[in-house]
């Protein structure tokens, strides 16, 4: 059974290029104009002990300069889905930083556009910043997005 509302629309928001280096690849920056509720999935294949960082960012535009989150929201994290499907929430932030243990592993952040990122200033696209994570690990991530209205709606159009 499928746990997603029906009219909820997914984007790519990053992955790992060729030879797995996400260190400097540039992830998507997605809208969530008009989106009521949305949730980035990233999945990590860790390679390599250095820890990772995700870190989701805010931007004005689809094309903008990123910025850090206005306020924490809340995380839930699977450190070893190869033996566990249990998602344990963690305390909210703004970012999460993975252990070093070399397992697969998903992060789930979700994000409310009034409360997440800065409205005052216009801000309606997010994205999500691998940049601290080694050549050898494998990320891929999602942008699931509850919109407020009926779409259609796109994610990857401001």
């Amino acid at each position: 059974m499928l746990g997603l509302p029906n009219n909820t629309i997914f984007a790519g928001i990053c992955h790992s290029p060729a030879g797995g280096d996400v260190v400097g690849a540039a992830p998507h920056i997605l809208s969530l104009k008009n989106a009521h509720m949305a949730y980035i999935v990233a999945v990590i294949q860790q390679g390599d002990v250095a820890t990772t960082t995700l870190t989701p960012m805010q931007a004005a535009s689809v094309a903008g300069v990123t910025k850090a989150l206005t306020n924490t929201v809340p995380i839930a994290a699977c450190l070893d889905y190869a033996t566990s499907d249990e998602l344990v929430a963690t305390t909210a932030a703004k970012s999460y930083a993975l252990d070093a243990a070399l397992k697969k592993k998903i992060v789930i952040f979700a994000i409310d556009p009034l409360n997440a990122l800065d409205q005052a200033n216009e801000y309606d696209c997010i994205t999500l910043d691998t940049s601290t994570s080694h050549a050898n690990n494998i990320v891929a991530g999602l942008l699931f997005v509850v919109p407020r209205y009926n779409p259609p709606l796109s994610a990857i159009a401001d």
